[in-house]
């Protein structure tokens, strides 16, 4: 079973609510309903050697407001179409997030060029997944411009293929 059919699983059923809780320096990642223990990093700490976190906190901020918005949207609309698009997109923020945790414990074991770059990586295309959120929640109106990555750029960034992405879907449905 893939990651993101595993997500897909768990969130079935489930309410929306936010992920990301920034107080501080500190930006915390919880994902109760992937059933993860959540992790914590405080920015301050590493701020002085590793720039990116405050980019992707920035970053991790947003893409959760914009989970919550599309979760309560295709909660409530009647067109398939639309529902599916904010699905596809929800599932792609949700492993997003679960990538950022990883990278988060990565860093504080160890802030090393390699862990900096995936975090350098994350910011990139994940500011374009927003983007991607961003036009799928309302079309024609981001006033960001265009994405730097195209989805399916995005979705190698994540390791997602179409296969898994349909079978996540159809674990959503059924």
């Amino acid at each position: 079973m893939s990651i993101l059919r595993t997500i897909a699983a768990k969130i079935k059923g489930q309410d929306c609510e936010r992920i990301v809780k920034t107080i501080g320096n500190e930006v915390s990642l919880s994902l109760p309903t992937l059933e993860l223990a959540g992790t914590s990093i405080n920015v301050g700490t590493f701020s002085n050697r590793i720039i990116e976190l405050q980019r992707a906190s920035i970053i991790a901020t947003a893409l959760d407001n914009s989970q919550y918005l599309i979760c309560r949207l295709k909660g409530s609309t009647s067109d398939r179409t639309l529902r599916k698009n904010c699905e596809k997109i929800y599932l792609q923020i949700l492993l997003a997030l679960t990538q950022l945790e990883s990278i988060f414990e990565a860093i504080k074991l160890d802030p090393n060029p390699k862990n900096r770059k995936e975090l350098a990586d994350w910011i990139k295309f994940c500011g374009s997944l927003n983007k991607h959120a961003i036009e799928t929640i309302s079309p024609g109106i981001s006033g960001k411009g265009p994405a730097e990555h195209e989805i399916g750029d995005i979705m190698r960034f994540q390791n997602i293929t179409e296969a898994d992405m349909n079978e996540a879907l159809d674990e959503l449905e059924h």
